[in-house]
């Protein structure tokens, strides 16, 4: 991989959407430092648990968030509003930080909602891999900023380890938001009906560095997706989707109107 053009004792991969994907490592930055990143859009270096990460800037699109605003408030109701959006095939990240609004400030309105997206969400087709489980499932995050992982080295700190039947499991990672990862799902081979699916929250979380690559182990082999369009890093809540007491899918909803403000017991 290229050294950090800051940092030459740092490498990056050259795809990350941020400055990173420039060769800006953004530890070697000030905190509150601006770029531009791969992808055009502007990134400030922000603190993060003791390191520094690039965040998307949103000062510059405040005027271009409100006429998206104004457009989508053309429906007769909220609720009008987020059907339409849990209806379209893919939504923009300009409707994501609508739906982040409205979910923020009227906890009601997100409960509603919660199992809705995810059910939407699940059923989008996606790249799928198969996995044989035996008993446990370990997912982690494989990569460091500036360290090469190797596949055959668990170097995480933070594994999430979930017990499931034996049998062969599907992993996809479905795109809601345009060019976004939306979540992580996990799913039995065996054919679901998603009305019959209860939610619980998993009392462990899945930590995601700003490489973006998880891991999902269960002995050999190991399967690694990174993360595509964003950088994913943070705490995620994990929901177990269970039938009659038993897991029959997993899914880490890394979008910010799924994850974030649902406080409720499920």
């Amino acid at each position: 991989m290229p050294k950090c053009k800051n940092d030459p004792k740092r490498s990056y991969k050259g795809t990350e959407p941020s400055p990173n994907g420039l060769g800006y490592c953004a530890h070697s930055e000030k905190v509150g430092e601006i770029k531009k990143g791969r992808d055009n859009n502007l990134w400030i270096v922000k603190e993060y648990k003791k390191s520094k990460k690039w965040i998307k800037y949103k000062g510059a699109y405040k005027r271009k968030d409100k006429t998206k605003r104004k457009a989508l408030n053309k429906y007769k109701t909220i609720d009008e509003t987020i059907e339409k959006l849990l209806n379209k095939k893919l939504i923009s990240e300009n409707d994501e930080n609508y739906i982040t609004d409205l979910f923020k400030n009227n906890r009601d309105l997100h409960k509603e909602y919660f199992y809705k997206f995810i059910k939407r969400i699940i059923k989008m087709k996606a790249k799928e891999y198969t996995i044989n489980i035996n008993k446990y499932l370990e997912i982690y995050d494989g990569e460091g900023e500036g360290q090469t992982y190797n596949l055959n080295l668990n170097t995480s700190d933070n594994i999430v380890k979930l017990k499931l039947d034996k049998g062969k499991y599907i992993v996809s990672v479905p795109k809601y938001i345009k060019n976004f990862s939306s979540m992580i799902i996990i799913k039995t081979s065996q054919k679901i009906n998603y009305d019959n699916i209860k939610f619980t929250k998993y009392i462990d979380i899945l930590q995601i560095d700003d490489f973006q690559n998880i891991v999902f182990k269960e002995i050999e082999p190991l399967l690694e997706i990174e993360l595509k369009g964003r950088q994913f890093f943070g705490s995620y809540n994990i929901y177990l989707g269970k039938i009659n007491k038993k897991i029959k899918i997993v899914v880490i909803p890394l979008l910010n109107f799924i994850n974030d403000f649902y406080i409720y017991n499920i």
